[in-house]
């Protein structure tokens, strides 16, 4: 396990009861909204097989189960046996499952899935091999053709002023978290680093069509500092 991964590992198994809780005050509670818009976006393909990677406490599985029609099977995959737990704790409708395993290595068939997501996940993923491709090109192996990829990440916005604005509040919400919490200053200094220095919508795109996606689309929220990215398996 490399020290990146190590880090994760470790700060997930810290924060993973306030998970959702420090999410909503770092983003004023955007976070939810973000992935309410994923999950109807979803909902437009009605899938029956679907995946959500590094799936954290669950909450996009629970999401996409109340906004998919029928019977629907939603495997959530994550690497942190703590965030797992919470997911399972906190997840108790039928046709959702949790399993422990790596992005990187999905234990799963070719063509195995209607739907595949992540989301606020790709920084860490882009920190551990500096190679997003090897990601993306596994999430398309695991998808059916005709198949959906949901990628929902901060981004980094197009107008100077935003991005200089989004930047200022990163910092500042991070140094706060800081000094409410000295134990987790090494992985939330990460996480900002990570968001900083990010892709832009564009640059995502574009690795997203190395990878084997096809007709991407982009949608652009809180002033574009947050991208949903679409594409699809032909």
């Amino acid at each position: 396990m490399s020290r990146i991964e190590r880090l994760l590992l470790d700060f997930y198994g810290l924060i993973a009861p306030k998970y959702e809780k420090f999410n909503g005050l770092l983003t004023f509670g955007l976070d939810g909204l973000w992935r309410k818009r994923l999950c109807l976006m979803a909902a437009e393909n009605t899938p029956s097989l679907c995946l959500d990677i590094c799936t954290g406490t669950g909450e996009i599985p629970r999401l996409l189960k109340r906004s998919l029609p029928g019977k629907v099977k939603i495997t959530g995959l994550d690497f942190s046996p703590d965030m797992l737990s919470k997911a399972v704790e906190r997840s108790d409708a039928e046709g959702i499952c949790f399993i422990l395993g790596n992005a990187l290595e999905l234990p799963f068939k070719d063509d195995s899935f209607d739907l595949v997501t992540i989301s606020l996940a790709t920084r860490n993923l882009y920190a551990e091999t500096g190679d997003l491709k090897r990601y993306f090109t596994e999430f398309c192996r695991a998808l059916k053709k005709g198949g959906v990829f949901l990628h929902l990440e901060t981004s980094q916005p197009e107008n100077v002023f935003m991005r200089k604005l989004f930047h200022m509040y990163v910092r500042t919400a991070i140094g706060l978290i800081n000094m409410l919490s000295p134990r987790s200053k090494m992985p939330y200094d990460f996480l900002k680093n990570s968001a900083l220095n990010f892709y832009n919508s564009e640059e995502l795109s574009e690795i997203l069509a190395e990878s084997g996606f096809k007709d991407i689309e982009v949608y652009k929220m809180t002033f574009g500092a947050v991208c949903i990215h679409k594409g699809v398996k032909r």
